[in-house]
């Protein structure tokens, strides 16, 4: 069979070959061709010239016909320059490039300087060994010998950065919180990341049909039931589904509950957190990576399970049996999950019977599933799938708050839109040397989580300096890459992965405490580090909050007019600014989904002025009362731009903020009495970085705060109840660019209940 199929295509072939066109024929093509569409551009540019009326029009397009042939001679001459290129070598170069190139994770320099290396090499090392080399001058001999010297140096000048841990940035950044004389109190409560007095327990649940994992099969201490997900999951098929499926032993439409548990083992009643990792190649078992958490919070009074979705994972990288859009589908599985835990809570035999608190569940997820997380909690109030209605949805547990540690956002969209959320507690953690999900794109989830009812809610985004992807999960590592080739990524600068987990077990369980457990004591770790900066490993920390209690005076969300205010009947103006415009809020390669305004300034093209005054931001407040409080926060969200304008020489960006009561009384001062901007956190994930100059910096906003009770001891005579003006005064540094966002009052958070 296979020999007459090749017989038939041979015959093809020369039935094709033996009408080929001789030279003289292809000769009279082309110049049917050339006359065709020289006589279609002249025609064209006839008509047009009597269209409009305008002689340029024979310019224009003339010039623009003569550039198309002008091309059409370069693209000649290089195919002609190819063709003369041997066969074998066109083969090498085109297979070697392209092996290269996706090896390497696509690093334009790196596979260039391979690629010309090798090739100077092996060329010089065949005229050495094989070729003519001792017929040569003395010159020739002597350019050989540099030559293949040189490309050697740089073959192995490439291994050793490879293996090497890479460069630094910079010598240092200055820490702006830490060098202001801010004097911060300090929580007055243990840390949480303190093990806590419950002795812990440990077992894995699972469906028993994970050929790969005994602890989901034969040795399960739970049999749990499996979930049909064929609606949810389009790409399980072709070469690398049948894979997917031998290798597991299960496919789409019965995909595992599996999971590892960690629990107290007194008796009670205890809150729940399931935890979900992330994409990664399915053979390196990803669940098992946060058994660090799970000890820790089991000790202090949770039920904590570290989902298994492995099987949703990628076979080998990227590029090798991915599912897409499947995060609708890990989001069903924690349901699913959430709806055994209830089962098991009132089945007398359960091992957790009574034993949970329904009333308490927090997500966690991690990459993907710090996306799943939020489609878990969306799906969860929805009657049925918001892709198919045919699919009903009847959940609704209690679940009060979600943690997402480098969150993906937007690899799937419920009918084609971003999951809002409502009265949800929030926690986004990413770091600024994540070289997997590059951007702190769990801001975008934070921006559309909105708090309507007359519950206490809270949400804040944590930006760790120095921290990466997957030390995050023990198995994971350090090297934020799906190739094994990882020495292209600059780990010099990476914190320590025992560092970086600490940090990751003090907010996780302060955030648990207070969303939980309802400890509000842990809530200004929220708003500022420096609250507990004892528990913390020495690094820059940047917190962005806000909660339920907050009342804006500018967003800059409400409209187009860069003179009005959130709050009814406010007016904006300025005063000598070089840039004064609303935005939205721009990261490394996303928008936020939420604006701000940004502002510059530069007092040395203004000191000389006859007319100089402070360039400043004003806010004029509408006439009604604030009903300020003495415990009350006067609070906005800030960062500084990295913009031609901002000057090097003063890295620590300072101003005057001055507010005015109906009487006149006035309140002065600066910003470092919080804290100075923080400069930009330049960071150069990939050691080919430091070699064309590229480096990223995330524009992440700080939440700055100040005490109302502390500020009116500057002026007992102001009133805070008659605020009439809000203004921002550029006068201690003497050019910049910041954006700004969220200015308002909110509730102190200490002593809150």
């Amino acid at each position: 069979m296979i020999i007459k199929l090749l017989s038939i295509i041979k015959n093809f072939l020369n039935f094709i070959k033996s009408y080929t066109p001789t030279k003289a024929e292809t000769n009279a093509i082309s110049v049917g061709l050339f006359a065709f569409s020289g006589i279609l551009l002249i025609a064209f540019i006839v008509l047009l010239t009597l269209e409009i009326n305008s002689n340029w029009v024979f310019f224009v397009f003339g010039a623009l016909g003569l550039m198309i042939v002008v091309l059409g001679l370069i693209f000649n001459y290089i195919t002609d320059i190819l063709s003369r290129i041997p066969r074998i070598f066109r083969l090498a170069g085109f297979v070697s490039l392209l092996f290269i190139y996706k090896l390497l994770d696509s690093n334009k320099i790196i596979v260039t300087f391979l690629l010309i290396h090798i090739c100077l090499c092996s060329f010089l090392v065949y005229i050495f060994f094989r070729g003519n080399f001792y017929k040569f001058s003395i010159v020739k001999k002597i350019i050989s010998i540099l030559g293949i010297i040189y490309a050697f140096m740089g073959i192995v000048l490439f291994v050793v950065l490879f293996n090497s841990l890479g460069f630094e940035t910079r010598d240092s950044i200055n820490n702006a919180a830490l060098l202001s004389q801010a004097n911060i109190s300090h929580i007055q409560a243990k840390s949480p990341a303190e093990t806590g007095l419950y002795k812990v327990k440990t077992l894995s649940y699972g469906s028993g049909s994970d050929k790969q994992r005994p602890e989901y099969a034969n040795e399960i201490d739970i049999k749990a039931k499996s979930v049909d997900a064929t609606e949810f999951i389009d790409n399980w098929s072709g070469l690398t589904g049948w894979w997917r499926t031998k290798y597991w032993g299960f496919d789409k439409s019965n995909l595992p509950l599996n999971a590892r548990v960690w629990y107290p083992e007194n008796n009670g009643s205890f809150p729940l957190v399931l935890m979900v990792h992330g994409d990664h190649p399915m053979q390196d078992f990803s669940d098992s990576g946060y058994a660090y958490l799970g000890e820790l919070l089991a000790s202090r009074g949770y039920i904590f399970v570290s989902v298994d979705e492995n099987f949703l994972n990628n076979i080998w990288a990227y590029y090798a049996g991915a599912l897409y859009k499947e995060n609708d589908a890990r989001a069903l599985l924690l349901l699913e999950h959430l709806k055994l835990w209830h089962e098991w809570n009132q089945e007398n035999k359960s091992p957790f019977f009574n034993k949970i608190d329904t009333s308490k569940i927090t997500l966690i997820g991690h990459s993907k599933g710090g996306e799943s997380i939020a489609h878990a909690a969306l799906f969860n109030k929805l009657p049925y799938y918001p892709d198919n209605a045919k699919i009903p949805f009847d959940y609704n547990f209690n679940i009060k708050s979600l943690i997402a540690i480098a969150p993906v956002d937007g690899q799937y969209k419920p009918s084609g839109e971003s999951s809002y959320l409502e009265n949800i507690d929030y926690l986004a953690i990413h770091g600024s040397h994540d070289a997997e999900v590059r951007s702190f794109v769990g801001l975008k989830q934070y921006d559309r989580i909105k708090f309507s009812d007359s519950k206490y809610h809270f949400k804040s985004g944590l930006y760790i300096h120095r921290a990466n992807h997957g030390q995050f999960n023990t198995t994971w590592g350090n090297k934020d890459s799906f190739s094994p080739f990882t020495g292209i990524l600059n780990l010099k600068e990476l914190m320590d992965e025992t560092s970086q987990r600490e940090i990751a077990k003090v907010y996780i369980s302060a955030f648990l405490e207070a969303s939980l457990k309802n400890n509000k004591a842990y809530l200004p770790l929220f708003l500022d580090y420096r609250t507990g900066d004892d528990w913390l490993p020495e690094t820059i920390f940047l917190n962005e909050f806000e909660d339920s209690n907050c009342k804006y005076v500018c967003t800059f969300d409400e409209d187009f007019n860069l003179s009005t205010t959130t709050l009814d009947g406010g007016n904006i103006s300025t005063k000598n600014l070089i840039i004064w415009r609303e935005e939205q809020i721009r990261m490394k390669f996303e928008n936020r989904e939420t604006k701000g305004v940004v502002v510059g300034w530069d007092n040395t093209r203004i000191l000389n002025s006859n007319t100089y005054s402070t360039p400043s931001f004003s806010i004029a407040l509408p006439s009604k009362k604030l009903n300020i409080e003495s415990n009350t926060l006067f609070v906005f969200s800030m960062a500084m731009i990295e913009d031609y304008s901002n000057d090097l020489e003063e890295e620590l960006m300072d101003f005057t903020i001055s507010l005015i009561d109906s009487k006149g009384e006035r309140v002065i001062f600066p910003l470092s009495k919080v804290s100075y901007l923080q400069e930009p956190l330049t960071v150069a994930l990939e050691k080919a970085d430091f070699i064309n100059g590229y480096k990223e910096s995330e524009r992440m906003l700080k939440t700055f705060s100040f005490a109302i009770n502390d500020i009116q001891l500057l002026n007992p005579f102001f009133d805070f109840n008659e605020i009439t003006n809000i203004e921002f005064l550029f006068d201690r540094t003497k050019k910049g660019v910041l954006i700004m966002d969220n200015i308002g009052f909110t509730k102190s958070l200490n002593g809150l209940q």
